[in-house]
């Protein structure tokens, strides 16, 4: 489709295990207007949010929407941070609905890691998780996560790594994996 009929953002379910909530964080985006993603793209994120019959919500973004320590700060226009009130409206949202078991799969910032999206606070949002991956391309500065203060991380690292993440709706549990891509060396695993 082209024209007003061209949408990149939709959503896919692992049967009742997971939806996956793909978005566009480019296309739609109007920096001039504060906009991260279109009113329709919110929208559709936030009823899929509320109304999945899935166990799991998956958003997919192309960047983090974890609230990064003061290296990244230069370049928060490129991400959910740039755009405090798209971000806080959809954090808001998942509070006020109490909706359990989103988690944010990122990439584009050539680095792995795990996080809470904020560094503190009891809000059901703050404690939300993110997972990002890098393709190969490296990012420097994730050695220093664990190390700074950024208590939210987990994990971060600024080389490739094979992700692996096995959503248990059984055990309400979500195990997290990252392995070595060429040796298969397991070298970060946490539910």
């Amino acid at each position: 489709a082209k024209g007003p009929d061209y949408r990149l953002w939709r959503s896919f379910r692992w049967g009742r295990t997971a939806e996956i909530i793909v978005l566009d964080c480019r296309y739609e985006r109007r920096p001039s207007q504060q906009q991260y993603i279109s009113p329709e793209q919110m929208a559709f994120l936030k009823d899929r949010l509320k109304n999945s019959p899935c166990h799991f919500k998956v958003i997919m973004n192309s960047v983090p929407i974890t609230n990064m320590p003061l290296p990244w700060d230069v370049a928060a226009n490129d991400r959910w941070e740039g755009y405090p009130g798209q971000r806080k409206e959809l954090l808001d949202y998942i509070d006020q609905h109490d909706i359990k078991n989103v988690w944010f799969l990122s990439g584009d910032f050539h680095v792995c890691f795990v996080s809470r999206l904020e560094p503190s606070g009891a809000q059901l949002s703050r404690r939300t998780r993110e997972i990002a991956v890098t393709s190969g391309n490296q990012n420097p500065i994730p050695e220093l996560l664990t190390q700074l203060n950024a208590p939210q991380f987990d994990y971060g690292v600024h080389k490739a790594r094979a992700a692996l993440v096995t959503f248990d709706p059984e055990a309400d549990a979500v195990h997290v994996r990252f392995l070595d891509p060429k040796s298969g060396v397991e070298l970060y695993s946490k539910s």
